[in-house]
């Protein structure tokens, strides 16, 4: 990656790289790293609140076969084409 920093952000980075006992280089690979398991981590999980939480229960332990709506969607979601989103694994 190539990319130019304004002086201002490239001084924080490189006191923070300092303080961090890291070459600038070091810093940016660990801290860009750092961030983007964090963005997938936070991509990744869904939070119910406790009423879809009980709902969410309640339909697993349903004996009910899916639906074909339901099991489409569950097809489209392992082939990565839920709405707006592409999974590369």
């Amino acid at each position: 990656m190539n990319f130019r920093l304004d002086s201002e952000i490239k001084d924080r980075v490189a006191r923070a790289a300092a303080i961090n006992g890291q070459g600038m280089t070091d810093f940016a690979v660990s801290t860009l790293s750092a961030r983007a398991d964090e963005i997938i981590e936070h991509h990744s999980i869904i939070t119910l609140n406790s009423e879809d939480y009980a709902f969410f229960l309640r339909i697993l332990s349903e004996k009910d076969k899916p639906s074909r709506r339901s099991l489409a969607a569950a097809e489209r979601y392992r082939q990565g084409k839920r709405k707006g989103v592409r999974h590369h694994w």
